[in-house]
């Protein structure tokens, strides 16, 4: 959603989680970070650890904030156990 700093895609998805709302069909968000390398995006790569926490932080806050009523819960992390970027 964020392919580079600050320019949030979110139309699209946003969209389908309304469609699917309408439709009575519940949503579980799957997954706002995930450690594999290949799937972060290149500038978060270049933050220290203290930029790369508040990234994060302000990323968990504004994806849960914009989906709030349309999302029943998040998965935070994917692939966890053997995709080690975020910890």
């Amino acid at each position: 959603m964020e392919p580079r700093q600050g320019q949030i895609r979110s139309t699209e998805a946003m969209a389908t989680l309304k469609a699917l709302n309408a439709s009575g069909i519940p949503v579980r968000g799957h997954n706002i970070f995930w450690g594999m390398d290949w799937h972060t995006p290149t500038w978060v790569t270049t933050f220290k650890q203290h930029d790369l926490q508040t990234a994060m932080d302000n990323r968990i806050n504004n994806v849960v904030t914009m989906t709030r009523n349309y999302v029943r819960h998040w998965d935070v992390n994917n692939e966890n156990l053997h995709g080690d970027f975020y910890e």
